[in-house]
């Protein structure tokens, strides 16, 4: 399995008989528990192709026309979806096709649907910064401060910069067409209820006994013991978190909420989330060049024009209320 940067793969599922993405499910590159929706419609018969990016298309076995084999001994994968083990067998729908990605606004082309997958910006930055001290604690800031102005990725801009962008971005592009915004609070406190949500915008026809063990299977429990063997077995360092809700409220300090500032604003208001600091005024735009920071994102092939765009959008503020 390897990350494919090549756009035009990425554009399409790469499988016969699925000529399209119908829907993108849209998350930053920051622990948000969007593997709960993938693991759930997965465990409805929809198919999960090339997630977040990564080339599986020597993972999977067709056998039929429409039953499939899982092929990939110690997949790590398993930790995020616990059914993707080697042996699986599933048997997958031909529509809806989903595509799960971290990609900006502007990367590639839309599908006609997007589901906006969300959690608070609080808890996406704090789980982010507790999973990066577990994997390499030496280099990780001690603060959570400090976290959030170290360099994220390649790009030219800091933890928090690129979760507020990332996020404006998208709230301005998911109200170009249909849009379901998914909580990953919601998600943890009536799963039920969200994935029903998700099944009736995807056009989904599916029992609540179906739909019941879709959610049992995409319980956290299962994918902390994937977690926890892998990383046994030497298959990297544990990753996941408690898969707690609004865990900022027990370890937040006003310091830390001030560190994140006024600007994620517009996203704890479009998400339904209290504001991360009250009683201040608009903190200026954060002073990125959009022209570089598109190239950056768009590397040397990529449509780094439409995404200026999108950022430019947000730099005059087109998401602030």
């Amino acid at each position: 399995m390897l990350f494919e940067n090549d756009l035009l793969r990425l554009s399409v599922p790469g499988r016969s008989g699925y000529p399209v993405y119908d829907v993108d499910v849209i998350s930053p590159e920051l622990p948000c528990g969007v593997a709960w929706l993938a693991t759930a419609l997965l465990a409805l018969g929809v198919p999960l192709w090339q997630p977040w990016g990564i080339d599986d298309s020597t993972s999977w076995e067709r056998e039929t026309a429409s039953r499939w084999r899982y092929r990939f001994a110690g997949s790590g994968w398993s930790r995020l979806i616990p059914m993707l083990v080697d042996g699986h067998r599933f048997r997958l729908r031909p529509w809806p096709v989903p595509r799960f990605t971290h990609a900006w606004a502007g990367l590639l082309p839309r599908a006609p649907r997007t589901i906006l997958f969300v959690r608070d910006p609080r808890d996406a930055l704090y789980s982010e910064w507790q999973r990066e001290q577990r994997k390499n604690a030496q280099r990780v800031a001690d603060s959570f401060s400090g976290f959030l102005r170290l360099p994220f990725r390649h790009l030219p801009v800091d933890y928090a910069t690129y979760a507020q962008l990332f996020w404006r971005c998208w709230l301005i592009a998911g109200a170009e067409r249909p849009c379901l915004i998914l909580r990953f609070e919601d998600c943890k406190r009536d799963p039920h209820r969200a994935l029903t949500r998700a099944v009736r915008f995807l056009g989904l026809r599916v029992s609540a006994r179906a739909r019941a063990a879709a959610c049992h299977a995409a319980r956290h429990e299962h994918a902390a013991a994937a977690d926890q063997a892998l990383s046994a077995a030497g298959i990297g360092p544990r990753m996941l978190g408690d898969g707690t809700a609004d865990g900022w409220r027990t370890h937040f300090t006003p310091a830390m909420s001030a560190a994140m500032g006024s600007n994620f604003d517009p996203v704890c208001d479009a998400f339904g989330y209290a504001r991360c600091v009250t009683n201040v005024s608009p903190a200026d735009e954060p002073l990125v060049d959009p022209a570089v920071l598109a190239r950056a994102i768009a590397g040397e092939q990529g449509p780094a024009a439409s995404i200026e765009a999108a950022l430019r959008r947000v730099g005059r503020g087109a998401d602030r209320r």
